[in-house]
């Protein structure tokens, strides 16, 4: 088995089979794990991910048998003098830059003729792709320059599903790999979502893409600050860098050139920020559906049913700009009852859930 890596991609350059084929077979897993395209991946998404940034280096690598490929060959991003490879599947490395520095995450993709179907084992050979896959991304992501030492993954289960019975999570754990988390995907059709909402003493800040009125960063970072210690990560190794004016600069301007379009609905008291909540329709993605971002209450207003208040005008702004959009992707803890419970009484579905893994080197 040889393991060759994708080259990053070039601006302006269109993707190759390989980027091409690693989001389709990704995809394909997980429609056919939740029944759904609701959370598929996009090519752009991809392509942004591997181009890097100040946040984020991603890299892409597939594994193949074909033995007319060189042993230390890299494969171009783009179409041009692409080599055909017969692929068997593929890893794909996440290395954080700001945030959980110690860490990488890594995922794993099958070819089509190793995946299984939903509540099938492996077969022997995808059992030893996934080992080849891992063994692989856990020696680049722990030698120099990165000199990682805590690795995570993650499956998707089909929903409701009991994710203690997994022939895929018995061999992460063969690997030294331990279940550390768990979260559940929902669809929120807006169909069935009244537009009715009520916040006494709130004033509603709606905001359009990632410029936000300058008398609320300092809140919103508050909140950023917030959020990453209060959202629930089980025994996730979390390392949150704090918030600042210049990080949520920083991101703004990031999300501004992957072309995403990001929604946000900001509270505000006399005191100053309370809540927010953001949704946001990523470039290449399902025109119908648009994806949740963070929504959250500041401490001093909980328990006011402020959470449901934000994210239904939050709601409520994406159908004013974005008619077309049917329904909203959503992931949350499935320990963050709050949220979960506000989910459920907007008529949320449940499509998978997703055991997330760690293992330290």
């Amino acid at each position: 088995m040889k393991i060759i890596k994708i080259a990053d991609p070039i601006p302006g350059q269109e993707p190759g089979d390989q980027v091409r084929s690693f989001v389709f077979m990704s995809n394909l897993a997980s429609q056919e794990t939740s029944g759904e395209r609701d959370i598929s991946v996009s090519v752009e998404r991809i392509i942004t991910d591997l181009a890097g940034s100040t946040e984020l280096v991603s890299q892409l690598f597939v594994a193949t048998l074909d033995d007319a490929v060189p042993l230390h060959a890299t494969v171009p991003a783009g179409t041009d003098d692409e080599p055909w490879i017969e692929a068997e599947g593929w890893v794909k490395i996440n290395l954080p830059l700001i945030d959980d520095t110690a860490s990488a995450s890594l995922e794993i993709t099958l070819d089509a003729g190793h995946q299984p179907l939903p509540d099938q084992p492996l077969t022997d050979e995808a059992g030893e792709l996934i080992h080849t896959l891992l063994v692989h991304a856990e020696t680049v992501a722990g030698a120099p320059p990165w000199s990682r030492s805590i690795l995570h993954t993650a499956h998707m289960h089909k929903a409701g599903a009991d994710t203690r019975v997994c022939d895929y999570c018995t061999r992460l754990i063969r690997a030294g790999y331990s279940a550390a988390h768990e979260e559940i995907q929902q669809v929120v059709d807006l169909s069935g979502v009244s537009p009715d909402w009520d916040a006494p003493g709130m004033t509603v800040h709606r905001i359009l893409g990632t410029d936000f009125p300058t008398d609320l960063i300092d809140g919103i970072v508050e909140l950023q600050d917030l959020a990453a210690t209060d959202i629930p990560h089980g025994t996730l190794t979390t390392d949150p860098a704090r918030w600042s004016p210049r990080r949520l600069a920083e991101q703004s301007e990031r999300i501004r050139q992957t072309g995403a379009q990001l929604l946000t609905v900001v509270f505000t008291d006399a005191v100053g920020v309370v809540a927010m909540s953001t949704v946001s329709l990523p470039p290449g993605s399902n025109p119908d559906v648009a994806e949740q971002g963070l929504t959250i209450v500041h401490p001093r207003a909980r328990g006011r049913q402020l959470g449901r208040a934000v994210k239904l005008a939050c709601l409520n702004l994406l159908r004013d700009r974005h008619p077309a959009v049917r329904r909203v992707a959503t992931s949350n803890a499935v320990d963050n009852q709050g949220m979960l419970a506000i989910n459920r009484a907007l008529g949320a579905r449940e499509i998978s859930r997703t055991t997330l893994w760690e293992k330290k080197i």
